[in-house]
């Protein structure tokens, strides 16, 4: 059960946090079923305040004290096993954002980007081994049912809640346990797909984001203590026609740090904190501090 509960920690809350800038896309597939379940939902919620920005040159410059963004992400995940070891899932994400600047105050509240998934679990773990891991591999299609940046009318951007780009991805993902302890790994590669934006074209370059998480269950029980490094990267977008040119890419690196509780068989609670500023290393994006909650049901094949 806790390895299902580590990978909805170890990929949902990196994924959650996607919107803290308008660009660098995170590859979390929270909906990702890894036990015994036929069906795995979840509901959650990350709030966040954004505390200062990652420079081109790496350099931190932090917000003045004036100046405060939050942001309150909601999301409703859903997996389901089709047969065997093939799974279809789906996240719908929602966003409400507040910034004020001095005197002047802004908050828009709209729907993200959707995502959809395919996944299947190409390394069961039919016995035990004590250095097999389990494996699965997926493809991911975020559609741009949120407001881009491209498409902004509010002040300071407040009303981007998603990138405007669909964007296909794919990506592995290992699983261990031994004994009371845990880890995962993660990666996946994305490549947004150019299109249009009144009379200038866009076309995002390639993208890649890791996770790396490690666990503990003290005395094999209900509670599950865990940690995890990010890392996401987007190349550059090319702009051709009025507004042409070349933009920044962007980077981010994140720490986490993770508690869960198994209620019952079917009923699991899980807290996270997530730091940008820990690691350094980010380019070109804003850095948050968050706490999100969520809460995961599953019924047994």
């Amino acid at each position: 059960m806790w390895n299902s509960l580590f990978i909805l920690l170890a990929l949902s809350v990196s994924s959650d946090l996607w919107a803290a800038a308008c660009c660098v896309s995170q590859g979390g597939i929270s909906s990702l079923i890894t036990g015994d379940e036929a069906i795995k939902a979840s509901i959650g919620a990350a709030y966040s305040q954004t505390i200062a920005d990652a420079q081109i040159d790496r350099t931190v410059t932090y917000r003045r004290n004036d100046d405060h963004e939050y942001r309150l992400n909601y999301s409703a995940d859903l997996g389901v096993i089709l047969f065997d070891r093939l799974q279809l899932g789906a996240t719908l994400p929602w966003t409400r954002r507040t910034r004020t600047v001095g005197e002047t105050s802004r908050t828009h509240t709209g729907i993200g980007d959707i995502r959809a998934s395919l996944a299947y679990e190409i390394l069961p773990e039919w016995e035990y081994s004590s250095w097999r891991p389990k494996a699965f591999i997926f493809a991911q299609l975020t559609i741009p049912t949120g407001n881009s940046i491209h498409t902004t009318q509010g002040l300071y951007t407040i009303d981007v809640t998603g990138r405007g780009f669909f964007i296909p991805s794919v990506g592995g993902i290992l699983l261990k346990s031994w004994g009371d302890f845990d880890a995962s790994f993660s990666i996946e590669a994305h490549q947004p797909i150019s299109r249009s934006f009144g009379d200038s074209q866009y076309a995002p370059g390639i993208g890649a984001s890791s996770a790396l998480s490690f666990g503990f269950t003290p005395l094999n029980g209900d509670i599950r203590l865990g940690s995890s490094i990010s890392l996401s990267y987007d190349q550059a977008t090319q702009v051709s026609g009025l507004e042409g040119g070349e933009g920044e890419p962007q980077q981010l690196n994140a720490l986490s740090f993770q508690i869960g509780w198994a209620v019952q068989d079917d009923l699991s609670v899980l807290l996270n904190y997530q730091d940008d500023l820990l690691m350094g290393g980010s380019h070109n994006f804003p850095l948050n501090r968050m706490a999100s909650l969520r809460i995961q049901t599953q019924l047994p094949r």
